[in-house]
């Protein structure tokens, strides 16, 4: 079966589809009888009007409870059904392309309770076909062979890169899903899986939805130099541009991606109280491509303390406002300052002084 170009893949996609997120896509159907001798496959279009992938599984007559099934089925992205009908049981198995970093995997998930992978596969030679596929790249014929046979969607996940760096971002991609994924094989530690880590980071610089991200760059700076040049290719334009600035450049980005200010951080020294001893902590926010933007207040809440604001407050727009709830007392040292005290940590951003008890 020949396989579909990318763009062409993109061009046949239905705008009814669109309208459904997280589609349900192609159903194969496998009818065995009670003796396994052998059964029949069908192959059923999405539907139309286009269901949702957690509208399909709730008319499975079991469900599966993995902690995972949920963040599958919201992906938004269509989804392959594989369905088995043995013996009077109904038993299912989803597949999604995504991409992990860069590279293209066909995640795979169980939908029904008390189902094995082995008796769906079985049943279905296109999950054998899946299971043999290794090392494919984005563009490699038997991968989008497999994407039309399912109904998926190969340009969705792929990631897309800025003019000035998509030669040099395709080659080291094709890299990483091809001869890296062969040779570090999970052992991120080795130098294979080290220069596999820093080409996944340096190619996050170079997405044209992403804005270029100066904490970013610094991580990828500190972690650049336990890579060895012979594994990486093309390494001596990869080492400028990240030993540069020119990474941080927001030319040729998608239209409608915000380029942040500043980097969303904060300085506090915590004084001795009955939480500790006291401590000095950075706090750091996230970027607008991590909604929602501005501080997660889960990663700071266990803090708690008398918390003095070291440095001003850096990407106003990301901070949670506090409001004063008690002002209890005043203190000179040197000058006098308020203090304030407030329900959580996440409350100690804001424009209301440089001093703030947390409770």
């Amino acid at each position: 079966m020949p396989g579909l170009a990318p763009r062409e893949w993109a061009k046949s996609s239905s705008s009814a589809a669109a309208a459904v997120p997280n589609p349900l896509g192609v159903r194969f159907i496998a009818t065995w009888p009670q003796d396994c001798s052998g059964g029949q496959i069908g192959r059923h279009d999405p539907p139309d009007p286009p269901m949702s992938a957690e509208a399909y599984v709730a008319t499975l007559p079991t469900c599966a409870t993995s902690s995972s099934l949920q963040d599958f089925l919201g992906d938004q992205s269509p989804m392959a059904v594989f369905e088995l009908e043995c013996d009077g049981l109904r038993k299912a198995m989803g597949v999604k392309l995504v991409a992990w970093s860069v590279n293209p995997v066909f995640f795979r998930e169980l939908l029904t309770a008390q189902t094995l992978p082995e008796e769906i596969a079985i049943a279905h030679p296109v999950l054998v076909r899946l299971g043999s596929l290794d090392a494919f790249y984005w563009d490699t014929p038997g991968f989008l062979d497999l994407c039309e046979v399912m109904g998926l969607h190969p340009d969705k996940k792929r990631p897309r890169f800025r003019a000035c760096y998509q030669e040099l971002a395709q080659e080291v991609m094709r890299w990483s899903c091809t001869v890296a994924h062969r040779t570090h094989l999970g052992a991120w530690e080795s130098p294979q899986g080290k220069a596999h880590s820093a080409a996944f980071k340096v190619l996050d610089m170079m997405r044209a939805n992403t804005c270029p991200d100066p904490c970013q760059l610094d991580k990828l700076r500190g972690f650049w130099g336990q890579v060895d040049p012979a594994l990486l290719p093309r390494f001596d334009e990869l080492d400028e541009l990240v030993n540069s600035d020119a990474l941080l450049d927001p030319t040729d980005l998608d239209a409608g991606v915000v380029q942040p200010r500043d980097p969303p951080t904060a300085r506090l020294m915590f004084l001795p109280s009955r939480y500790g001893w006291g401590d000095d902590v950075v706090l750091t926010g996230y970027w607008g491509w991590c909604p929602p933007v501005g501080w997660i207040a889960e990663d700071h809440a266990g803090l708690r303390g008398i918390a003095i604001k070291l440095a001003r407050i850096i990407h106003e727009k990301c901070a949670i406002k506090a409001k004063p709830l008690i002002s209890f007392t005043t203190m000179r040292m040197g000058c006098l300052m308020k203090f304030f005290a407030m329900k959580s940590l996440a409350q100690v951003f804001g424009g209301l002084g440089r001093f703030r008890a947390v409770r």
